[in-house]
């Protein structure tokens, strides 16, 4: 998929075992709670809770699609969606710190948008409660809140009757 953004085109094409590392740089960079552990705790930290990740996506989104959002030929971010169940189920997205705030978040959660109207059906995703920004990121997106859990708020977005 080739989406438009500020920045020029995105493409997102399916992960691949060689992004591994880029992954890990990202879920490291996504992660800044743990950035004021020792560097040694985290090198260690960092991994273990990477794989944690990915294994409990794994089995709790089985059909998920993952994907790497690509700037120029690199990868600058991932996103992981799952397209079974009658919603879209946005169960991660990503981008590294020097992407983030450029409109690239904004144009890929857009087409996902539109996917999910082509589809006829509405998504869904989880935001930390620790995460306000990407709360109000969401609302301005259409999002409303569905749920409050815990430790996050389940959020949904269904397309406006009438529009295509």
């Amino acid at each position: 998929m080739k989406i438009a953004t500020p920045l020029g085109p995105v493409v997102i094409r399916p992960e691949a075992p060689a992004d591994d590392e880029f992954r890990l740089t990202l879920f490291a960079q996504s992660r800044p709670d743990l950035a004021v552990l020792p560097a040694e705790v985290r090198a260690t930290l960092v991994p273990m809770q990477f794989r944690a990740q990915t294994l409990g996506y794994r089995a709790q989104f089985p059909a998920a699609q993952n994907e790497i959002i690509e700037l120029g030929g690199q990868p600058v971010g991932r996103v992981v969606c799952d397209r079974s169940g009658g919603v879209l189920h946005l169960v991660d997205i990503a981008l590294l710190a020097d992407a983030r705030n450029q409109g690239l978040g904004g144009a890929v959660m857009r087409a996902l948008m539109g996917s999910a109207r082509a589809a006829g059906v509405g998504m869904r995703l989880r935001v930390a409660h620790s995460n306000p920004a990407a709360q109000r990121f969401y609302a301005r997106l259409g999002f409303r809140v569905a749920e409050q859990q815990p430790a996050d708020t389940v959020m949904e977005w269904y397309a406006p009757v009438g529009r295509a």
